[in-house]
């Protein structure tokens, strides 16, 4: 029995994102070649390879046995079809989902450091909080801040941990005094940030010699958005609590105090990740190199 090439390769595709349609999206083709493919494969082996739900499809036993034969020379197919793109050098459109908060580190020099290095990769960035499926969105990867593990998904650290920083201004601190232990948070009026996908984050994290300690605090300003929170704390309105990385230039300038030093504590900082596949695109793999202080680089 003879089985066309491709139709192999499309049922390695279906087999490995669990899904049609995502199958045709990483492949580069429609919903409908994906799914034509597949019964034809299936009539010309005259068995059932998967068990086909709406959003999904599970293989059947003979999926799952046909999948563990053809998987080891597929990859080699993919090692040397990837080998021989290579030469040219990546390309394509690199989708990448990013979080407001992770969205400042991708400043301009390292966008434009991207572009020029790589002119044949097309550069798609959509910043939301929005809590979208990165697979049936269509996005090749996304960055976030901390490092929640999903399955299906590859995590993969870049830069560092992040410091947590409180900050006022010294006219602000003038008129209502400087706070001495995290405790004395809830007596002075706080700026918070929030995020989009979640409740706003009454509890402010700190430690305490060598313990952890979470305050609660009923901010006066709350807002998603980091450069509206630095704003208002230039502005005399109260203390923000943030990312060090936010405050640092204004520490400098002397425009912001830092406070409560002695007790803040580093988060997990950005981590990229995407898809869970044996292979890791051209474009993508080239982006991650990219990135600052890359595990991967």
């Amino acid at each position: 029995m003879r089985v066309e090439p491709y139709l192999l390769v499309i049922f390695t595709a279906v087999a490995e994102s669990a899904s049609f349609a995502d199958a045709a999206r990483r492949l580069g083709v429609s919903r409908s070649a994906v799914s034509q493919a597949f019964i034809r494969l299936e009539k010309d082996l005259d068995m059932s390879l998967a068990v086909r739900t709406t959003h999904s499809c599970i293989l059947t036993a003979a999926g799952e046995e046909l999948y563990a034969r053809v998987a080891g020379p597929m990859g080699e197919i993919t090692d040397a079809v990837i080998a021989t793109t290579n030469k040219a050098g990546p390309s394509g459109s690199l989708r990448i989902l990013v979080s407001s908060a992770a969205a400042r580190m991708l400043t301009g020099p390292l966008v434009a450091g991207f572009c020029k290095a790589y002119p044949d990769i097309r550069l798609d960035i959509t910043v939301s909080d929005a809590g979208m499926n990165l697979v049936s969105a269509g996005f090749d990867a996304g960055i976030r801040i901390g490092d929640r593990r999903e399955e299906g998904l590859t995590a993969l650290p870049i830069g560092g941990d992040l410091k947590m920083m409180a900050a006022a201004s010294p006219r602000f601190l003038g008129k209502n005094g400087r706070p001495k232990h995290p405790r004395d948070l809830p007596r002075y009026a706080c700026i918070g940030l929030k995020t989009l996908s979640g409740p706003p984050p009454y509890l402010w994290e700190f430690v305490d010699q060598g313990e952890a300690l979470s305050v609660i605090v009923e901010p006066r300003i709350m807002t998603s958005d980091p450069r509206l929170m630095l704003r208002a704390a230039l502005a005399d309105s109260g203390i923000a609590f943030g990312f060090e990385k936010t405050f640092r230039a204004h520490i400098k300038s002397g425009e912001l105090f830092s406070l409560l030093d002695d007790y803040m504590k580093s988060h997990p900082g950005f981590t990229l990740y995407y898809p869970t596949t044996r292979y890791m695109p051209p474009k993508l793999r080239a982006f991650l190199k990219h990135l600052p202080a890359s595990s991967a680089a």
